[in-house]
């Protein structure tokens, strides 16, 4: 009788380990916090949430510069945003702390700041307009400016690649959150399975031993 409790707690651990597991993966994913930001003009703006996609609110945001010099503070609202004035011309380092040791953090990259000035810095080019004493009798649309297609070509890509780089970036950071749910089941259910062929074999081996 003692041999038989003995498999049954055998059997038991084997199904509870899993269950454990499971429970612990679960809870350290859904408290997994990530922040991202991204440059529009001379802001940054900052979205902070959990994996799950809960807002971080009240969260505290710190920014330094690439030598771990503080450059400022705020908090997240409501809405796990938080944006500030880019204090000055370098990378920064902005890191979230969302309460219970919970923390993320995202690198700004000088290049990015340089992008930003040299697109806001390039000059205007004037516009050609007719001397206002002379009798106007061309049309509008002959007057040009001195914009070739290259020169447009060029802004409009320097834009483009300053809009999206934090785009990819946010994607390349989604990659590395750790395992799936899915991931976590199909692991669960292979040390299930492990666990079930050994409990065979066990019970098999205690139920020969009590027959002799």
């Amino acid at each position: 009788m003692k041999k038989m409790i003995r498999i049954n707690r055998f059997i038991l651990s084997a199904l509870l380990l899993p269950a454990l597991l499971l429970l612990y993966a679960g809870d350290a994913l859904a408290h997994k916090v990530m922040v991202f930001a991204w440059i529009d003009g001379d802001t940054v703006y900052t979205e902070s949430k959990f994996s799950g996609g809960k807002k971080v609110r009240g969260g505290q945001i710190t920014v330094t510069d690439p030598d771990g010099n503080l450059l400022l503070k705020g908090k997240t609202d409501d809405q796990g945003e938080f944006a500030f004035k880019i204090p000055r011309k370098t990378g920064m380092k902005i890191e979230l702390m969302a309460g219970e040791g919970h923390r993320g953090e995202w690198t700004v990259q000088p290049d990015e700041i340089d992008t930003v000035a040299d697109t806001e810095a390039l000059p205007v080019p004037p516009v050609s307009v007719a001397s206002p004493t002379a009798p106007s009798v061309e049309s509008p649309r002959q007057e040009t400016s001195n914009l070739n297609a290259a020169d447009v070509q060029t802004i409009i890509e320097t834009a483009l690649d300053k809009k999206m780089r934090p785009v990819l970036r946010m994607l390349a950071e989604s990659q590395d959150d750790g395992p799936s749910v899915s991931d976590i089941f199909g692991g669960i259910g292979y040390i299930l399975g492990l666990m079930g062929v050994a409990a065979h074999f066990h019970y098999r081996r205690k139920i020969a031993e009590l027959s002799r």
